[in-house]
């Protein structure tokens, strides 16, 4: 396996070919506008205020409170206590909790859901209540995930107390929560340990949440759920050591064969208690490697390959190749202006080089 890369023009020319707001020109020479990712601009409604479309990023990792069925119908959740949302189509007042709104694409609420907490849970992105997870299966379908700290949080009938840090995974079907599960991430906020979050095209949701670094290890927590609730969890291993320890954290993507790991690491990664070995000529020891999980958890397949000196900050699958970018910002040496892809390394000497590359 090799690490196969493009130019900086050529990367360039690429991003503009795959552009959304490319116009489309058909067979018959008639100009189509591009299929829009517009915020169903029909709407009469006022989005304002609380109901922001975007949600957070915390450290790179992306929380959205939104997702959208087939139909088109917006599925909403926020935590807040009073409101007036939706042109006061949503009114409440002294109810505590995070509500889930389906919108129709006309702009109608047509119900409304809430889980009341004890504590907390009173404004969006309270520092100890956050959605961090909306995930639509099909319509009126979907998965949502919260961060809750020390809290009593009732889905209808069913209430618990969560005490310290909590992430929580719940499954709403039509009208009723099937189920809710959640697992502890200790004196740390969920929302600071999720590090990944996807669906499937086989509606399995997949969420990795990093666990403590100890004894030159940073442990990491895969599941994989599907509607009826867990089907497993596995861990992974990466060595916590000088002069990265967390600096270049593992990269994770979906798509039709289950999950893909990246990960840029000094001699070995652990997966399911299984190690798994870099190639031997590498600077400093280290490789990049790309393990392929399969949807019942298990480990595939592995590719790896030597260390290239580059930051890889971002990675998606696609037709049984991993398209990464990065820049020549080397942790391992500090040679910050190199990148290392033969074995022999080139200077971009003064400046750093931005690199997209397939592997």
């Amino acid at each position: 396996m090799s690490l196969r890369t493009l130019s900086l023009a050529t990367m360039m020319t690429v991003m503009m070919l795959a552009s959304p707001f490319v116009n489309v020109v058909s067979a018959d020479g008639t100009t189509q506008a591009p299929s829009s990712y517009a915020y169903l601009p029909s709407w009469a409604g006022d989005i304002t205020g609380d109901l922001e479309q975007i949600g957070e990023n915390f450290l790179g990792h992306t929380f959205s409170k939104h997702d959208f069925d087939e139909e088109n119908n917006m599925y909403f959740v926020s935590s807040e206590d009073y409101g007036d949302w939706m042109n006061s189509e949503y009114v409440f007042s002294n109810s505590r909790g995070f509500h889930l709104l389906k919108i129709t694409p006309e702009g109608s609420v047509e119900y409304a859901e809430t889980v009341s907490c004890s504590t907390y849970c009173n404004y969006p992105d309270y520092a100890y209540s956050k959605v961090v997870g909306v995930h639509t299966v099909a319509e009126d379908q979907l998965f949502v995930t919260f961060s809750v700290y020390n809290t009593q949080v009732s889905f209808g009938s069913n209430s618990q107390y969560y005490s310290s840090n909590n992430l929580i995974t719940a499954f709403f079907n039509n009208g009723t929560w099937d189920w809710i599960e959640s697992e502890s991430t200790g004196n740390f906020r969920s929302y600071y340990q999720l590090v990944y979050q996807g669906l499937d095209d086989n509606d399995n949701l997949y969420t990795v949440l990093k666990g403590p670094s100890v004894s030159g290890w940073s442990e990491y927590s895969i599941s994989s759920a599907s509607t009826s609730g867990t089907n497993w969890v596995r861990s992974l291993e990466v060595p916590y050591q000088s002069p990265i320890y967390d600096d270049l954290p593992p990269l994770f993507d979906l798509n039709e064969t289950g999950l893909h790991i990246f990960a840029t690491v000094k001699s070995r990664i652990v997966y399911d208690s299984q190690s798994t070995f870099c190639p031997l000529g590498g600077e400093e020891g280290f490789c990049h490697m790309w393990l392929k999980i399969n949807t019942n958890g298990v480990k595939q397949s592995m590719s790896s390959s030597l260390y290239s000196s580059l930051y890889f900050s971002s990675m998606m699958v696609e037709n049984d190749s991993m398209y990464l970018t990065g820049s020549t910002y080397d942790i391992v040496s500090g040679s910050n202006t190199e990148s290392n892809f033969t074995g022999q390394k080139i200077s971009h000497s003064p400046r750093y080089a931005q690199y997209l590359a397939d592997m």
